[in-house]
């Protein structure tokens, strides 16, 4: 019996920002399309959107992370929380990747 053979493709890049509507300001204004994920007002990412390929997503850590930390873990997988409370003290700029995985027989 054969193993399983699982292939992957880059979803999206994450870039951390500490002011996401002046991130969002910027990429437009150097002519990149930028969407908010959410109402602008409460908006905590946007996506950098192309033709083919991953996109990139810029976000920012909301004020009181520490409280979804569990919640983050139960939803995007087991260390997801902790990832994201480490972004801020790494600085500006890329701070994960995702991948979609597909599992093929």
């Amino acid at each position: 019996m054969n193993a399983p053979v699982c292939s992957s493709t880059c979803s999206h890049v994450l870039l951390w920002v500490r002011d996401l509507h002046e991130a969002v300001a910027n990429f437009r204004n150097a002519g990149f399309c930028v969407t908010y994920a959410t109402p602008k007002a409460r908006a905590q990412h946007a996506h950098i959107w192309f033709s083919q390929g991953p996109i990139i997503e810029l976000l920012t850590t909301p004020r009181h992370a520490r409280l979804f930390k569990w919640p983050i873990d139960c939803l995007a997988g087991r260390g997801a929380g902790r990832r994201m409370l480490r972004w801020p003290a790494q600085g500006e700029g890329f701070c994960d990747l995702a991948l979609l995985c597909d599992e093929q027989a």
